[in-house]
Order: structure tokens, then C-alpha cells, then sequence
């Protein structure tokens, strides 16, 4: 019998706990049947129904952790889709830790908006077993965000007194009436926005949690432009986090030619070297105006600067 995670009411979560789970050396494999959807929605990559994760938290069982309540628990979210993926019901496989005690949640979020769909779950199962993250595009890294109701693990870098840095964007406080990417609602994303009367450029930085060495990466993030763009520019920069190497831009875009009267959504994307540990800043320059930003993923593998213009130069990287 199928399990709904999402009533009606906009915004509205509800959450499946599992048991606690000790898992040892041998790899473990969550599977499950997932549905999410929307009947009135015009395509795959409409946006509004809500999301669906599987969250690996700390169990209390775990030394140390027995009487901390549960939102002061390690967690992580591990697997995500956001809104509707189709009318059929599809196969879901989530590795899980190794050595740790823990319990996992479904999630069900509904989107802000009135909309009339399902999230569902259907024959969940645990097995030990090494399996793949199925669907691939699913699999959650600690870089990830859509800083819906806050900055998961990021950190806004911008020193105190000296710069606003990164806002987060609420239906009362956000540039240019600009919703956000993931649902349309009137927040949930972040932006800076800058202004200097002596035109002295500013700086606001976003830093990421580490991240892991290994194969290539690719990051892909929304952005939107707004204000005078001349002088606004946003950038991302890989930061090794094992040496004093300088850090490296390797991605950067003038807001200069886009429509910062009335922002649009636009995807971006670019490849980060991962052959040592290291993370990612997100850099806002603007004596005037500023940029949005939403929905940051990485993935493995290897992708295309998008846009193509933001492919930084010799002498700027």
C-alpha cells in the first residue's frame, strides 16, 4: 500500500522515520517506488509540486547523542527530485553510510503554491548490497542547496560591518519582485545586492562545506542579474582546502548585456577539478546591483560552461 508524504496545504512537510539503523563494514541499499506528480502540469520541468528527499540522520541510539533533540542530530540530505517527474511510478536506489547508527526519513514537501498532485512512496526495502543511486540525478551533495527556508551548508563569507553579503530572499525582502527558481514562490533563494555612492566595489562571498577529493565535478546553479550591471559581476572560485594555493575562477559573468530591469532565471554550469579536497565560493562584485542565486547541485563528471561567455580568461583564472 502506497504511502502519501504531502497534504494539501502549500509549504506543508511530512516525514516517514525509520527504526535505528547500525550499519557495519558491508554496504547498505535503500530501494523504494516512488510517484511525483502533477496531472496539470504542461511538462517534466514544471516547477510548484514540492519535492521528495530520503535524509540520513544521526540516530539517538549513537554514543553521545541519546537525550539531543532531533534537530541538533547529524544530518544529511542523500537523494532529492523536485516537483513532477511523471504520471508512472518509478524504481529508487540509495546507498547508505557505513559504521554509523542512524535513521533514515522520507520527506515529502509540498510547494508553496496551490497545486494538485502526489508524492507518494510505495515497497521500501533495505539490503546489504553496493548499489548505484538510481536515478543518478537524484544523488545529493553537501554542496547541494535550493535554499528554500535556509542556507543548508553554506556559509556567507562577507565580513561583518563591511558588506551586506548574501540575503536570504522572503516575499517581503527581495530584488526586483524576482521569484525563486525551484517552486515560484515569492523567496527562497539567496542574492546580494550592493550600492556605493563613491562607486567603491563591494564584495560578497557564499562558501560551500567541503567537499570531498576525487573525480571531476560538475557544479550547475540558476542565477539572475538586477541594477546597473557595468560594475556587477558574479564568480565562482574553487578554493583547495589542503594548501595556501591561490584560488582559482573558473567561472565569471559581467551582468553587463542582461536584463537586470526585469530578471530572468538562466542555468549555469561549469567543471571543478576534485584531484584534491576543496570547496566553492561563490564571489558577488557590484557597487550597484547584484545577482541572484538558486538551486546549486553538483554532480559527477564533466560539463560545458554554461553560459559560454562566463568561461573565465587566462588572466583572470
Amino acid at each position: 500500500m502506497p504511502a502519501s508524504l504531502a497534504g494539501s496545504s502549500p509549504a506543508a512537510t511530512t516525514t516517514l522515520v525509520s527504526l535505528p539503523i547500525t550499519s557495519g563494514a558491508e554496504p547498505l541499499c535503500l530501494a523504494f517506488w516512488y510517484l511525483v506528480h502533477e496531472p496539470s502540469a504542461a511538462g517534466a520541468m514544471s516547477t510548484g509540486l514540492g519535492a521528495l528527499r530520503v535524509v540520513v540522520r544521526e540516530a539517538r541510539a549513537a554514543p553521545g547523542a541519546e537525550d539531543a533533540p532531533r534537530a541538533a542530530l547529524q544530518s544529511a540530505t542523500v537523494w532529492a527530485l523536485y516537483n513532477t517527474q511523471g504520471p508512472a511510478w518509478r524504481p529508487a536506489r540509495v546507498p547508505l553510510p557505513a559504521n554509523f547508527t542512524f535513521t533514515v526519513e522520507l520527506e515529502g514537501e509540498w510547494g508553496p503554491g496551490k497545486h494538485s498532485g502526489i508524492l507518494a512512496v510505495d515497497d521500501i526495502v533495505l539490503y546489504h548490497a553496493k548499489c548505484p543511486g538510481v536515478p543518478s540525478s537524484a544523488l545529493s551533495s553537501p554542496a547541494d542547496c535550493s535554499f528554500s527556508s535556509d542556507l543548508c551548508s553554506w556559509t556567507n563569507g562577507s565580513a561583518a560591518g563591511r558588506s551586506p553579503g548574501w540575503q536570504h530572499a522572503s516575499g517581503q525582502h527581495r530584488p526586483a519582485r524576482l521569484s525563486d527558481n525551484t517552486f515560484r514562490a515569492p523567496g527562497g533563494y539567496l542574492f546580494f545586492d550592493m550600492f556605493s555612492l563613491s562607486k567603491v566595489l563591494r564584495r560578497a562571498r557564499l562558501e560551500s562545506p567541503r567537499l570531498d577529493a576525487g573525480e571531476p565535478v560538475c557544479l550547475s546553479f540558476w542565477f539572475a542579474a538586477f541594477g546597473q550591471g557595468d560594475s556587477t559581476v558574479l564568480r565562482v572560485l574553487r578554493v583547495d582546502e589542503d594548501s595556501k594555493l591561490p584560488e582559482i575562477i573558473v567561472w565569471q559573468l559581467n551582468a553587463r548585456g542582461l536584463d537586470t530591469a526585469r530578471p530572468q532565471w538562466m542555468s549555469a554550469q561549469t567543471t571543478l577539478s576534485a584531484n584534491t579536497a576543496f570547496s566553492i565560493t561563490l564571489e558577488g562584485v557590484a557597487n550597484n546591483g547584484g545577482f541572484a542565486v538558486d538551486d546549486i547541485r553538483v554532480r559527477p563528471g564533466v560539463c560545458q560552461t554554461r553560459p559560454a561567455n562566463a568561461k573565465p580568461t587566462a588572466t583572470q583564472s
